[in-house]
């Protein structure tokens, strides 16, 4: 308890030290905790789901990639594996609302019966579903979300059995699904207007069951599939039973299934995604951040110490033991910890907020993301371990120095020198945040500059999805998309209105084989995959693409007239490598294996559809939306305005035509294109200001360390200046032992980012690892504020009065 009164006197005594300490501690603590609370959300906690590490996610894999399940592979998996206990698939879909207030689309998913067996989560209110509504088409029960049920319908404890219109569809709500199976990310499901949201609600595959593509075992129409592992059966053991039963699929049916494999992963990887090594980026930031606030204090508390080894020769002089020092001086270090501590866990509840508001839509959360009691142990372990390590070194340093060395003030000719070696590490850690940090901004701006092949300003994106019991036909979806298209440019301030099936950056990819006519035709399996776009004949015009050859699409490319296609260059230049396409025809094979040929009559560049820093690595082919609509496209509508000033006018257009159609989806594509690369923004923004931070606290390390030696050296710079020294010499012994450091920890730094080159280059684009640019900048920035830091120590230093130095003595 003495100590304690002791402690709290001394730091009462130098309040601008201890704020200084409290504040820098605070920052460091509170950023360790908030990415720590995200990181125990996201990579150290297991999906919300009862055995989660039994969970897998299955799909198909054709050429280079994943593909969605066929429904018959489905089944003959589920008759023929050996390792899971439960397999199911699902669908994505959406579903607009025309009951129960304004007409609204919701995100939904169409799943097997076992869908919720597989989970294990019984249902908030109600029941799920019977197998037998797997295969019985006209019965329509839906599952709603728990946030829908608490948004849409304000949690109605009598919502099940209510009747809700969903695509024109009667369907009768059976239950509510618990929250937790939001998680669940299915690999199509589109970005809406407010983000990613996996499933508003849940309708079973009985609604295909009428459908003769569901039996088409050539047919891959948006399938995925999980399952639970049997106890004891491994992921490798169940990917082995899948390779086989694939196997025996391909020799079985060889039309549809050469080439065609099973991916089976961990669901949690799954939900993760590629957001695993990001997050591992940003801990090891905050990671490094701690190391040099602890090295920071701990090099500000020898600066202070200096000014009480008399005060400790004394104690020592009394009797105090060596014990009876270091347990006073860390008792002022943990006091200090704790005050930091304490003001880290209250940033941490802003920090954490701040780091998700600028985290992407679709970042993975396996549970709420709060500063719960594990977040809390581990800021109150993290506090406990950096009173020591900042603590002890200087208590060790100042009770073992002896009574006469400690009654001086005099010092050696030199800055102690793990002191020095502090400050080495420290800027070496700055000098390592600072080139991630400028690799990172580099690849962001590459991005924000990366070519799209379009023009996405004042370019607004409306998503629309046509019911199809209302919509049955070709005909009738292409009289809608004429009519709305018409009355949209007829709007003031549209410039040009198109639609694209397959818009890019709009969530959606949909691919499709084709073969070259009068080339060797490829084996079944081996087919080339393009992707595809039902496109309106200014879609060119609207999007700014340029028709490099050829012609666009007319309004006289409609059913009944010659089928049509508009090619990519890449699709160009590898399949018609040295003859000129236009005139030449590509077919594709229907689902009742004949094949329909199409003519090329132009050529345009290649887009990027979803990931701006790759370059397609696929066909594009686009058909006129005339000859092949489809039920849900996206409006791209071109304005001389800012884009979101005509939204209303957009929805009262659509409106206009079928007053139970809600439009979603509503963005700028150059919103669509910023949140396409939010994650390296997310990167790069933290690790940016961990760098700042990082800088900063080295230069007040530097400063401290300066300061510390002049005070140590008080008497040699007064001897030095009353034998005739010029100030201009003192200012430069200074500064040369300052920037001696510091160029030492900037080449430790430069060494050891060059040897993390092989990490970066998973996180960078349009810049390598080691771009000499970003070394020199990193390198002059270190050496400006280093001169900025020595600055205040050499001016002390040329001011002392050699007659008080010495009179000191």
């Amino acid at each position: 308890m003495n100590d304690l009164k002791f402690a709290f006197r001394q730091l009462r005594k130098s309040p601008g030290f201890t704020v200084a300490v409290v504040v820098t501690l605070g920052v460091g603590i509170g950023i360790n905790v908030a990415m720590y609370s995200i990181f125990q959300a996201t990579l150290l906690s297991e999906l919300p789901f009862p055995e989660a590490d039994r969970l897998v996610a299955i799909s198909e894999v054709w050429g280079d990639g994943i593909s969605p399940t066929s429904y018959p592979d489905y089944l003959d998996w589920k008759a023929a594996q050996h390792s899971f206990e439960e397999i199911a698939v699902s669908r994505r879909d959406d579903f607009n609302m025309t009951s129960s207030g304004e007409p609204e689309r919701f995100s939904g998913l169409f799943v097997t019966a076992s869908y919720f067996r597989v989970l294990k989560v019984p249902p908030k209110l109600g029941r799920t579903f019977f197998d037998e509504e797997d295969s019985v088409a006209g019965v329509n029960p839906v599952v709603l979300s728990e946030h829908l049920w608490r948004s849409r319908f304000a949690a109605d404890p009598n919502i099940v059995g209510r009747k809700l219109i969903l695509n024109t569809i009667s369907y009768e709500v059976v239950g509510v699904a618990a929250e937790s199976l939001s998680i669940i990310r299915n690999p199509e499901t589109a970005l809406n207007s407010e983000g990613a949201r996996n499933a508003d609600l849940y309708a079973p595959f009985g609604f295909y069951a009428n459908r003769p593509y569901l039996h088409n075992r050539s047919e891959h129409p948006g399938f995925y599939g999980i399952a639970r592992l049997k106890q004891g059966v491994s992921i490798d053991q169940a990917r082995a039973d899948l390779k086989i039963i694939a196997r025996n699929l391909e020799i079985k049916y060889p039309d549809s299934n050469t080439g065609v494999g099973v991916a089976l992963n961990s669901l949690r990887d799954n939900v993760i995604g590629n957001y695993r090594s990001k997050l591992w980026l940003l801990e090891a930031g905050v990671a490094l951040v701690l190391v040099i606030t602890c090295a920071n204090i701990a090099a500000l508390l020898l600066v202070r110490t200096t000014t009480r080894e008399r005060e400790l020769a004394m104690r020592a002089a009394l009797g105090a033991s060596r014990r009876r020092l270091i347990r006073q001086l860390l008792t002022e270090s943990l006091i200090l910890a704790f005050l930091g501590g304490a003001l880290g866990c209250l940033l941490a509840f802003w920090t954490k907020d701040l780091i998700m508001f600028l985290a992407p839509h679709d970042f993975p959360r396996m549970q709420p993301i709060r500063l719960d009691l594990p977040v809390l142990a581990f800021g109150a372990v993290l506090t406990l371990a950096t009173s020591w390590i900042f603590g002890f070194a200087p208590a060790w340093k100042l009770s073992k120095a002896g009574l006469m060395a400690m009654s001086k003030s005099t010092g050696g000719l030199h800055p102690d020198r793990g002191l020095g070696v502090m400050l080495v590490g420290q800027v070496a850690l700055a000098c390592v945040l600072l080139m991630a940090a400028g690799l990172l901004t580099k690849t962001f701006r590459a991005l924000e500059d990366a070519p799209l092949g379009f023009n996405p300003n004042y370019l607004l994106t409306v998503g629309i999805k046509l019911p199809g019991l209302k919509y049955h036909d070709a005909a009738r979806q292409a009289k809608f998309y004429q009519e709305v298209l018409e009355k949209i440019e007829a709007l003031p301030g549209v410039t040009t209105a198109a639609i694209d099936d397959d818009a890019p950056f709009s969530g959606f990819r949909a691919m499709e084989n084709f073969t070259v006519s009068g080339q060797p035709e490829p084996r079944h399996g081996e087919e080339p995959v393009a992707e595809r776009h039902g496109v309106s004949p200014d879609y060119f015009k609207a999007m700014g693409i340029p028709i490099l050859r050829g012609r666009s699409f007319g309004h006289d490319d409609i059913l009944g007239k010659s089928m049509v296609v508009v090619i990519d260059e890449y699709l160009a230049r590898t399949f018609f490598p040295n003859q000129d396409p236009i005139g030449q025809q590509i077919s594709q094979e229907q689902s009742d294996k004949t094949k329909v040929q199409y003519s090329i009559v132009g050529i345009v560049p290649s887009v990027r559809h979803g990931e701006v820093g790759i370059a397609p690595k696929v066909p594009q082919i686009y058909w006129p939306a005339a000859q092949l609509p489809s039920l849900q496209t996206t409006l791209l509508v071109r304005t001389a305005g800012d884009p979101r000033a005509l939204l209303p006018s957009v929805r009262s257009a659509v409106g206009s035509i079928d007053p139970e159609l809600p439009v979603f989806a509503t963005r700028t594509m150059d919103e669509a294109v910023a949140a396409s690369i939010a994650g390296q923004r997310l990167s790069a923004t933290l690790i940016g200001g961990f760098s700042i931070l990082a800088l900063f606290l080295a230069a007040l390390g530097l400063y401290g360390v300066l300061a510390y030696s002049v005070t140590r050296r008080t008497r040699e710079i007064g001897i030095r200046i009353a034998l005739g020294s010029p100030r201009t010499s003192i200012y430069g012994l200074i500064v040369r032992q300052g920037i001696i450091m510091v160029g030492l920890g900037i080449l430790v730094g430069v060494l050891v980012s060059l040897g993390c080159s092989p990490l970066m280059r998973h996180f960078v684009y349009g810049v390598t690892p080691h771009d000499p640019g970003n070394m020199i900048g990193v390198t002059a920035l270190l050496a400006g504020i280093a001169i900025l830091a020595c600055w205040l120590p050499a001016r002390r230093a040329a001011r002392v009065d050699p007659v008080i130095a010495l009179r000191a003595e």
